[in-house]
């Protein structure tokens, strides 16, 4: 029989409201020591994945966005979701039993999307890939990688940050991730690489760019964009923030002002950032369509 996703899904039932509330208290028990080890992971200070709280809700935005399409899909159930769902369950065993807190977060998704192939089908669990794929930003990275990836963007930053200051007058030494100015010396700290913005960033651009009325290479070009754009941004910052502490030195009320606004105004000058791109996206679309 023909069953759509809406009436599957109907909540007005009662077998299907206690069929989903029993996997959803299953799910949630299951996995109840990752939420606790995700949940200090966002809290801590200085935390990179404190945007963490709201990829769910976002993935869940996606779905109610598409609504309108995945009502009237076909439910599909197949066995291929057991499979999947073992596997994602085998995974956050070894995981667990191993205290590799990364691989058990990620098994989430794996179990979450056999449920959904068991369930719905391929088809309509192919059609909720980007929602599904979207909550691996809440996933944080191992710390092996962290502090990889900020040692380099901190080396990135004050490259760069002293290669403009010098071209605009301002003599500076750069040594690693110091520069010493003829006042003072400025630390580019963990917090001044750029890794917290990059990453909350990219998950921002990657809803954008799936929102976005673009073709899908247009859409993987704007997503792509948003890793350049948040360097950029944050870069914008610590300029900033060199160029103040030249005027007014290394400490004060004029550099905790400028520390403070610049970290607002890294997010503001990214959205425009990716508003730009998707302009340009979209009127060349035509132009490249009439050429």
């Amino acid at each position: 029989m023909h069953v759509t996703l809406a009436e599957e899904l109907d909540l007005r039932n009662r077998d299907v409201l206690a069929r989903a509330t029993g996997i959803a208290l299953l799910f949630g028990v299951t996995y109840v020591p990752v939420f606790i080890t995700l949940y200090g992971k966002y809290v801590e200070v200085d935390s990179y994945y404190s945007h963490g709280f709201l990829i769910p809700l976002l993935s869940a935005f996606v779905i109610w966005w598409k609504r309108d399409g995945l009502k009237t899909m076909s439910v599909v159930p197949s066995r291929a979701g057991l499979w999947v769902l073992s596997g994602g369950l085998l995974l956050y065993v070894l995981a667990t039993s191993w205290l590799v807190n990364f691989i058990s977060a990620l098994s989430m998704l794996v179990v979450l999307a056999g449920v959904s192939i068991y369930l719905f089908g391929l088809v309509i669990t192919r059609a909720l890939w980007f929602p599904l794929a979207y909550l691996l930003y809440m996933v944080p990275l191992p710390k092996f990688s962290i502090i990889y990836i900020t040692f380099w963007l901190k080396l990135l930053v004050a490259s760069l940050a002293a290669d403009f200051v010098e071209i605009v007058g301002v003599p500076v030494l750069l040594d690693g991730a110091y520069l010493t100015l003829p006042n003072g010396v400025i630390e580019i700290e963990n917090a001044c690489s750029g890794l917290r913005s990059l990453i909350a960033l990219t998950g921002l651009g990657a809803v954008y760019a799936y929102l976005a009325p673009l073709s899908a290479t247009r859409k993987w070009i704007l997503f792509s964009a948003s890793v350049p754009i948040a360097v950029a941004a944050n870069l914008v910052r610590v300029i900033a923030m060199v160029l103040v502490s030249y005027g007014y030195g290394t400490r004060g009320l004029a550099f905790e002002w400028t520390d403070f606004t610049t970290g607002l105004l890294v997010f503001a000058l990214a959205f425009l950032g990716l508003y730009l791109v998707s302009r340009v996206l979209k009127a060349w679309a035509p132009a490249t369509a009439a050429g």
